[in-house]
């Protein structure tokens, strides 16, 4: 049975919203007053933050790999942004620059544009968004750049929650940085997107928090996410080892906590329903999340050279467990590659 949380969102907020919290890495931050922000105007001026990282001639070095990914497309010019996402916006301490792989999230016009194959813009109509690795050399350093692509249209959509599983909206509610824009409008297209992001995954998170009882958890924002995160994990094939929640946001713990604060501002006034129980209690549904997440793996390993290693070499880096390919399952990934799958699901790389 639905529940009106009018009553709740006024009793969540803070009365006191004139917080000014620390600033301690390069993916946390808060403005000072927020009464009189709204959650889009916050998430636009953090995606605009710059990203302190190999600073050479005005540009960091995410915003110029993104310019080389830009150009690799084939009609650059209808690339409508970029976004940099992932451990290498926040765990800026952990690997030098040139070891890590970089996520960068491509919004484009059409698929076309950047792919002209028509089996990656198929795939990409039936499983978004289509995943390529790319190589970026720059000052003789050599960039390993994971891209993941989809259309500005399809980016709406996810972050809306009118979609299967949450990989998208669960992963831009999050810390991000719009490293490439073609013009004005782009950035507040997507700006506006991420912030219906925020809101999917609040409305997700809050219904299993038990909103009446946890109304001081939920306030200071880290719980909400808390749980939101796992849940969504659990919704996926995920490959994460105990404790990434809480290292996703002890990196940025006042982004995460304004974030949630500008969101329950937005409700006040408003009757949001939430479902007692959520839907990923239904098992059959959650065990189809889970096999939705599978095909767009199995596909991810069809659309680039090397796709196949590549995700096994991230399973591994997130999960320990090593397994190494033979040549016929590089090549035939969809034929060959059910044993290695078995073989992950068994040891606990993907649960």
């Amino acid at each position: 049975m639905a529940k009106k949380c009018k009553f709740v969102f006024s009793c969540i907020l803070p009365d006191r919203r004139d917080i000014v919290p620390k600033m301690t890495h390069t993916a946390n931050f808060a403005p000072g007053p927020i009464s009189n922000m709204t959650l889009e105007n916050f998430i636009a001026q953090d995606l605009s933050r710059p990203v302190p990282i190999g600073i050479k001639n005005g540009k960091s070095l995410p915003q110029m790999l993104a310019e080389a990914l830009r150009k690799q497309a084939v009609h650059p010019d209808k690339i409508c942004g970029i976004l940099l996402y992932g451990s290498g916006l926040w765990d800026t301490d952990a690997t030098p620059a040139a070891e890590r792989i970089w996520d960068f999230h491509i919004l484009v016009d059409h698929l076309k544009d950047f792919d002209r194959r028509l089996w990656p813009q198929l795939a990409g109509v039936v499983l978004p968004p289509n995943v390529y690795y790319k190589e970026i050399e720059i000052d003789g350093h050599v960039y390993g750049c994971k891209c993941n692509v989809m259309s500005l249209r399809q980016f709406e959509k996810q972050c809306s929650g009118r979609v299967v599983t949450p990989h998208i909206w669960a992963r831009f509610a999050q810390p991000s940085r719009l490293v490439y824009h073609r013009m004005g409008q782009d950035k507040k297209n997507i700006a506006a997107a991420i912030a219906m992001a925020v809101g999917t995954f609040h409305k997700f998170a809050l219904s299993y928090c038990g909103a009446e009882s946890q109304i001081s958890k939920i306030r200071d924002g880290r719980y909400i996410w808390h749980v939101g995160l796992g849940q969504t994990y659990s919704l996926e094939l995920r490959s994460e080892r105990p404790g990434r929640v809480d290292k996703i946001i002890d990196a940025a713990p006042d982004n995460f906590a304004t974030r949630t604060q500008l969101w329950l501002k937005s409700q006040e006034g408003q009757e949001t329903h939430l479902k007692k129980h959520p839907p990923a209690f239904d098992t059959p549904k959650r065990v189809f999340k889970k096999f939705i997440a599978f095909l767009r793996i199995i596909k991810s390993a069809t659309t680039f050279d090397g796709g196949v290693d590549y995700a096994l070499w991230k399973i591994s880096r997130h999960s320990g467990i090593t397994i190494h390919p033979t040549d016929f399952q590089r090549r035939h990934p969809f034929i060959a590659g059910w044993p290695i799958l078995w073989r992950l699901w068994r040891a606990g790389a993907l649960r």
